[in-house]
C-alpha cells in the first residue's frame, strides 16, 4: 500500500485508514481477477495472505508497459528512455548500464544479490526515484548519496551492519515509509523529526539503539511504529507524547531472559494513543512493572481497555498477568487477544465469552486458567485447540469463526459436528499460510451430519504445513488432495494418522521429499503395505522414524520395492522402527535397515522369518532392540538372526525367556547393555552367563526373582549392575567380588537386602554405589565398621530417610531415555 501511495497511484487516506483503504483496493482487484490468492507462497506474518497476479493479467500488463519495466533478472533485458520500474540482480553495476535515462526511474528493487555490495553511486543518478527496496542485496551502510533522492517516499533497507545512519536521510522530506529492521545501527539521526510526512517506521530488532532523538515527537503523521526487540531503547514513552495518529505500535520483546525494553511512563502515555488498532506487549510487562508487579499490570491493562479502536492486543509471555479486568469487554472492536504463555493467568472476566467482535483468543500455556467455559463458546476461536460445536436445530456450526484465524498451530476437533461443506469451505484453510502444525480430529463413533470425506475435501491445508495429524476419520477413501499430498504439502516433516478405521487404502506418502517421521495407527481396514505406498521411485528419501501401532488386521509389509533392475528398501534412511499391537503382521522379504527397533505384542514380526534373508539384506552394527509383551519363547525370535551385532537389548513383560537355540545365543553375544523388566520367570535366564561382552545389566520390577545365579560370576566385563524393585532378593552373593570390572552398583526399592557381602572389599574398581528405599541396607552402610568396608568407593549416594516412592536411580532414567523415547 505504501508503495502505491509513494508512486502516486492512490492518495494518502483522509477518512479511511491506510489499512482500510488498501483492503478496499485489494478487494476490488480480487473481484476483477487482477489478483488471486496464492496457493503455494509462504508468509512469515501471522495474519498475512500472499496475493499473486494471474499469469494472463501479468502478461497483459507487461505488454502494455513493455517500455516502462526493466527486469534485469531476464536475459537480454534492457531499458529505454521510458523506463520507470527496475528490478536489478547485480547492484554492483551503475544504473547507466541498464537504462539510458536513470533519472526517470520511479521504483527500483534489488533481488537475488544478497552477497553483493552496491557500487558507490548505485542509485544516486535516479533523481526521480520514489520507491527503493534494498532488502535483497548486501548493503554494508547507507551512503550519503541517499540524500540526493529528494522524491523518495519509500525506503526499505533492513539488516544494515553499520552502526551509523547518515544524517542526510532527514533531508528526504517526502519519505513516508522507512524500514531499518534488523540493523546494527546505534542511533537514528537527531533530525529524524524533520521527515514530517513519515507514516511507517520499522526499527524492529535494532538491538543497539539506546535512545530516540528529541525530534522524534515531531513525527505527527506516524501511523505504524515497530520497536520489536529494541531491548536497549530508552525514552519510548516520552517520544510517543503527541503522536496520536499511531495505529500500529509493537513494543514486544523476544522471549530471552536478558531482554528488557525500558518502558517507564507508558502507563501515563497509553491512554492518549486513541487511534491504536494494534498493540504488541509480548514479554514486555516486566520491563514496566517488574516480574512481581501484578497489581500495576492489572491497572495498566485497565487503561489499555479505554482504547476504543483497538483490534489486536498481544499480551503473550507476561508472567505478571494474573487476571484480566472486566473493562476488556469495553473494546467493542477487539478481534484478537493473545495471552499465550501467561503462565500465572488464573481468571478471565465472564463477559469475554459474549464479546461479539472477538474472533481469536489464544490461551495456550495458561496452565492455571480454567478453560472449560471458554471451550464451549461459539463466539470466538479458542486457539490453538478449536472445538467444533453445533446444537440440535441449528443450521450451522461455529467452524466459520476460523475464517479469521491464521495461527502457527491449529487443532480442530469434533469435526463430526460440521453441518455443511459450505461452512468448511468458508474458512479457506488453504490460504492460512501462518499454519505449520495442523491436527484434524473427528469423534470416532459420533453422529455425522456430513460425510468425513466431504469435510476433508474442503480442508486442504496450506503449503506451509510442517506437521499433520489426522484422527477419527470414518470414510472409506481419502480425498483427492490427500492422494496427491506431495503436490499440496511438499514441506511436511511429520505425519500422524490414527483411528481411520474404515479407510482401506494409503496415499502415496513416499514422494514427500522432506518427510522424516511417520506414524500409522488404528487403521483396521489396511491389510498390506506395498509398492503403491511409495508412489514411485526414490521413495521416502528422508524418513527416519516409522511407527505402526494397533494395526490389528495388517498382515504384510513388503519392505522393498522394484526399482531399475532390482529391489531397494522402502525406507533407505530409516533409523527408528516401532511396531506395536500388530499381531498378524509379517515383514518380508527382509528386515528394514533400522538401528533402533521396538516390537510390542507383535510376535509374528519376531518369529516369522526364514533362516536366511535375500541378498538385499544389509548387516547392521550397534543395533538397539526393545521387545515388549512377547508370548513366544525367546528361541523362536528368528528376527535376531538378521539384526547382526545387537549391542543394547531391552526385554519387558515377556513370558518365556528360556532358550535352547545356540544360534539365538550367538546372536546375543555382542550385547553390551541388557535391561530385563517385569518378566514372569522366577529366575534369570541361563544364557545370561554367555554374554561375555555385557557391560551394563539392569533388573527391574522382577517380583519373583529371589537370587542372582552363580553363573553370573563369569560376566567379567560387567561394569554397571542395577537392581530396581526386586523385593524377593534378600542378599547379594559373595561371588559378587569376582566381578572385577564392576564400577557402579545401584540398589533401589529392594527392601529384603539388609547388608552387602564381605567380598565388596575385593571390588577395587568400584567407584560408585547408590542405595534408595532400602532402609535396613542404608542403616547397615552408616555403621562405622561398615563405612570402613566402603571407604575405597569414591561416590556413595545412600538415602537413609527414604520411606515412600522415590525417583528411579540415574541408570534407570538413562535406560528410559534409550528405550522409551
Amino acid at each position: 500500500m505504501y508503495q502505491w501511495m509513494s508512486l502516486g497511484f492512490v492518495e494518502p487516506p483522509s477518512i479511511l485508514s491506510t489499512r482500510q483503504l488498501s483492503e478496499n483496493y485489494v478487494r476490488q482487484l480480487l473481484g476483477l481477477s487482477f489478483l488471486q490468492v496464492s496457493k503455494i507462497a509462504r508468509l512469515h506474518h501471522e495474519d498475512g495472505i500472499m496475493l499473486t497476479m494471474h499469469d494472463l493479467v501479468h502478461d497483459l500488463a507487461r505488454s502494455v508497459m513493455v517500455h516502462e519495466v526493466l527486469d534485469a533478472t531476464k536475459k537480454q533485458s534492457t531499458g529505454g528512455s521510458y523506463c520507470r520500474y527496475v528490478l536489478v540482480n547485480d547492484c554492483s553495476k551503475p544504473l547507466e548500464l541498464y537504462t539510458s535515462s536513470p533519472t526517470k526511474i520511479r521504483a527500483m528493487r534489488f533481488l537475488g544479490c544478497p552477497r553483493i555490495e552496491p557500487c558507490g553511486d548505485a542509485f544516486s543518478s535516479a533523481k526521480s526515484l520514489r520507491v527503493l527496496d534494498l532488502s535483497g542485496c548486501s548493503i554494508l551502510r547507507l551512503q550519503d548519496s541517499i540524500g540526493k533522492l529528494k522524491q523518495l517516499r519509500y525506503l526499505s533497507a533492513p539488516r544494515i551492519p553499520s552502526q551509523i545512519i547518515p544524517s542526510c536521510i532527514a533531508k528526504l522530506s517526502k519519505l513516508m515509509y522507512l524500514n531499518l529492521s534488523g540493523s546494527m545501527i546505534s542511533a537514528l539521526p537527531k533530525s529524524i523529526g524533520d521527515i514530517k510526512g513519515l507514516m511507517h517506521l520499522d526499527i524492529s530488532d535494532c538491538m543497539l539503539i539506546e535512545n530516540l532523538p528529541e525530534s522524534f515527537v515531531n513525527l505527527k503523521m506516524l501511523v505504524h511504529l515497530d520497536l520489536l526487540n529494541c531491548c536497549q531503547l530508552r525514552g519510548v514513552s516520552k517520544a510517543l507524547i503527541g503522536l496520536t495518529n499511531i495505529r500500529y505500535l509493537n513494543l514486544s520483546l523476544r522471549p530471552e531472559p536478558d531482554n528488557i525494553l525500558p518502558l517507564e511512563g507508558m502507563t501515563e502515555v497509553i491512554c492518549d494513543l486513541a487511534e491504536l488498532q494494534y498493540l504488541g506487549l509480548s514479554w514486555a510487562m516486566h520491563s514496566i512493572f517488574g516480574h512481581d508487579g501484578s497489581h500495576e499490570t492489572f491497572s495498566f491493562i485497565d487503561r489499555i481497555c479505554t482504547l476504543s479502536n483497538l483490534e489486536h492486543l498481544d499480551l503473550s509471555c507476561n508472567c505478571n498477568i494474573i487476571c484480566v479486568p472486566e473493562s476488556i469487554c469495553n473494546l467493542s472492536k477487539l478481534h484478537t487477544l493473545n495471552l499465550l504463555n501467561c503462565t500465572r493467568l488464573a481468571r478471565l472476566p465472564e463477559c469475554i465469552v459474549k464479546m461479539d467482535s472477538l474472533k481469536i483468543l489464544n490461551v495456550t500455556g495458561c496452565s492455571e486458567l480454567d478453560k472449560s467455559t471458554l471451550s464451549r463458546s461459539k463466539m470466538f476461536a479458542l486457539l490453538p485447540h478449536f472445538v467444533v460445536h453445533s446444537d440440535d436445530g441449528e443450521s450451522s456450526s461455529n467452524i466459520g469463526l476460523l475464517c479469521h484465524a491464521n495461527p502457527n498451530e491449529l487443532h480442530i476437533s469434533s469435526l463430526d459436528n460440521v453441518k455443511s461443506t459450505e461452512e468448511v469451505q468458508s474458512i479457506k484453510l488453504m490460504e492460512k499460510h501462518g499454519i505449520y502444525d495442523l491436527k484434524l480430529e473427528w469423534t470416532r463413533d459420533a453422529k455425522r451430519y456430513v460425510e468425513d470425506a466431504e469435510v476433508l475435501e474442503q480442508l486442504v491445508p496450506p503449503s506451509t504445513l510442517r506437521t499433520f495429524n489426522m484422527k477419527g476419520y470414518n470414510s472409506v477413501t481419502l480425498s483427492a488432495w490427500f492422494m496427491g499430498i506431495n503436490l499440496h504439502l511438499p514441506h511436511l516433516i511429520k505425519i500422524q494418522m490414527w483411528d481411520l478405521c474404515k479407510c482401506n487404502s494409503l496415499s502415496p506418502l513416499g514422494q514427500l521429499p522432506n518427510l522424516q517421521d511417520l506414524i500409522l495407527g488404528g487403521m483396521d481396514s489396511i491389510t498390506i503395505i506395498e509398492e503403491g505406498f511409495c508412489g514411485g521411485a526414490r521413495a521416502f528419501p528422508r524418513l527416519k522414524k516409522f511407527s505402526l501401532c494397533s494395526m490389528k488386521n495388517m498382515e504384510v509389509w513388503n519392505t522393498t520395492y522394484s526399482y531399475g533392475n532390482g529391489d531397494v528398501f522402502m525406507f533407505p534412511c530409516l533409523v527408528e522402527l516401532t511396531i506395536c499391537d500388530c499381531p498378524k503382521l509379517r515383514l518380508k522379504p527382509c528386515p528394514p535397515r533400522a538401528k533402533k527397533w521396538e516390537i510390542e505384542n507383535s510376535d509374528n514380526v519376531l518369529s516369522s522369518w526364514e533362516e536366511t534373508c535375500p541378498s538385499s539384506s544389509v548387516a547392521l552394527t550397534d543395533v538397539f532392540v526393545t521387545v515388549k509383551s512377547s508370548k513366544v519363547p525367546l528361541d523362536q525370535w528368528m528376527l535376531l538372526h538378521h539384526l547382526h551385532t545387537i549391542t543394547e537389548l531391552s526385554i519387558i513383560s515377556c513370558t518365556d525367556l528360556a532358550c535352547s537355540s545356540p544360534e539365538i545365543i550367538q546372536d546375543l553375544s555382542f550385547i553390551k547393555s541388557l535391561w530385563l523388566k517385569d518378566n514372569a520367570q522366577p529366575e534369570l535366564p541361563r544364557w545370561l552367563c554367555d554374554l561375555v561382552s555385557l557391560r551394563e545389566l539392569l533388573l527391574t520390577e522382577w517380583t519373583e526373582l529371589s537370587d542372582l545365579q552363580e553363573s553370573m560370576r563369569h560376566l567379567t566385563s560387567l561394569e554397571e549392575l542395577s537392581l530396581y524393585q526386586c523385593p524377593s532378593i534378600i542378599e547379594l552373593p559373595e561371588w559378587l567380588g569376582d566381578l572385577g570390572a564392576l564400577k557402579e552398583i545401584v540398589i533401589s526399592d529392594c527392601r529384603g537386602i539388609k547388608y552387602l557381602p564381605k567380598s565388596i572389599l575385593k571390588l577395587s574398581n568400584l567407584k560408585e554405589i547408590s542405595i534408595y528405599e532400602c532402609p535396613e541396607l542404608a542403616e547397615w552402610c552408616e555403621l562405622e565398621e561398615n563405612k570402613k568396608k566402603l571407604a575405597h568407593i569414591y561416590w556413595k549416594d545412600i538415602d537413609i530417610n527414604s520411606k515412600g516412592n522415590k525417583e528411579a536411580p540415574s541408570i534407570h532414567k538413562n535406560w528410559n531415555q534409550k528405550f522409551e523415547q
